[in-house]
């Protein structure tokens, strides 16, 4: 299998960011390959990202700090997971 050995590095992160800037975040999460979920709380998001390396994750949390009105990103966990197994199913 050509992922035999490959690594997904999966990361969630914790944005605060200004409610009217949310759109603008969203591109962004969704150019870096991840997912935007709202909170209960108005101006924080949770994001869920997933590259082939940390490196990539770090280049993506620096990205979303870049955009107006992004007051802090946070990375609360990272998993490294073995990629050959990402889409097996698990009940």
């Amino acid at each position: 299998s050509p992922l035999q050995g490959a690594r997904a590095h999966i990361a969630s992160l914790l944005v605060q960011a200004r409610p009217e800037r949310r759109a603008e975040l969203l591109r962004a999460v969704e150019q870096a390959g991840g997912d935007l979920h709202d909170t209960a709380s108005l101006g924080k998001y949770a994001v869920v990202l997933e590259a082939a390396d940390e490196a990539a994750i770090a280049r993506a949390t620096h990205q979303l700090l870049d955009i107006p009105g992004v007051i802090n990103v946070s990375i609360v966990a990272h998993l490294i997971e073995d990629a050959a197994t990402m889409d097996e199913d698990w009940t």
